[in-house]
């Protein structure tokens, strides 16, 4: 039996998975992990995430909007990190050093894993 699965690369499936089951993981620590934020910003970073969950569906998928909407979302989310951010409490305890390591090389992967697969992926 031949399934499209057969044809789809194991990296870009392995990084969508990835990238769902840590979109749902953090979806469910938002209210013990935020403490500090208010409910306007728990229902800003449920969206934010649930947009990941639906990129990472999107990228299971082998479609490009998948793609576009990871890393359109991604730079809403950076852009209103910095422009909007949290209270002193929660900045800081976030590590800065690795907080943009991670803003660089998350991104990064992730476009060199899908790249060479972006003429097997669909509209």
């Amino acid at each position: 039996m031949n399934t499209d699965d057969d044809k789809k690369p194991l990296a870009v499936l392995i990084l969508a998975w990835a990238l769902l089951l840590f979109g749902i993981f953090q979806i469910f620590q938002i209210p013990f992990h935020y403490q500090e934020f208010s409910l306007g910003r728990h229902i800003w970073y449920f969206c934010i995430k649930f947009s990941f969950v639906i990129a990472a569906i999107g990228l299971l998928r082998f479609k490009r909007w998948g793609v576009y909407l990871y890393f359109f979302i991604f730079l809403i989310y950076t852009t209103a990190f910095y422009l909007i951010p949290p209270n002193k409490a929660v900045l800081d305890s976030i590590p800065h050093k690795e907080w943009v390591l991670g803003i660089i090389f998350v991104p990064t992967i992730i476009a060199l894993i899908v790249l060479p697969y972006w003429k097997k992926f669909t509209q």
